[in-house]
This record gives structure tokens, sequence and C-alpha cells, in this order.
């Protein structure tokens, strides 16, 4: 199995995302809720006494949370507005063909 995150083994990595998914900052279905850079995971962390084995992967887990998020955002948040953007288009293709 390949790490994502170096350093950071599959025991830990589950923990992390029980405390996420225990606190709201994940769904159900393990998408973020929320933006991974407003999330106190770091405070969330030290009261369930989950210990890193070195500090540094906070970077690099903050990193995955904002990707985690910022995939989940250009992908649906303005769905919305991209699917009228499309449907505008397509509407004046339409009437220019006929």
């Amino acid at each position: 199995m390949r790490s994502r995150i170096p350093g950071l083994d599959q025991t830990i990595s589950a923990q992390l995302f029980h405390l996420f998914q225990d606190k709201g900052f994940i769904d159900k279905n393990g998408y973020m809720r929320n933006d991974g850079r407003a999330l106190h995971w770091e405070e969330a962390l030290r009261e369930r006494k989950i210990v890193l084995p070195d500090k540094r992967l906070s970077n690099h887990i903050q990193e995955e949370l904002n990707l985690a998020f910022a995939y989940h955002e250009m992908t649906s948040l303005q769905s919305v507005q991209i699917f009228d953007w499309f449907e505008s288009h397509l509407s004046r293709s339409r009437l220019t063909m006929i």
C-alpha cells in the first residue's frame, strides 16, 4: 500500500478519519463539509490525545485537507452556475441553427 503522507501509518490515519467523522469535519461518505483551512483539527487531535509521530506531519495533513476540500469545491459548489451557463449557451446555439 502506498502512503499519501510518508510517515503517517494506517493506524494514525484511521484515528484521524474517525476523529474527523466524530467532529463533523467530514460527512458519512467521507467528504469534507468545510474548507480544511477553517477546521480546528489540531485542537481536536489534542483533545483526543492523538499524537503524531512527527510534528512536521501536521503540514502534510493540512495540505491534504486543503486539497480534499478544493477538489470538492471545484466540482460541486458552483455546479448550478456552471449548468446554467451551459444551458444558456446551448439554447443560443439551437436558436442559431434553426
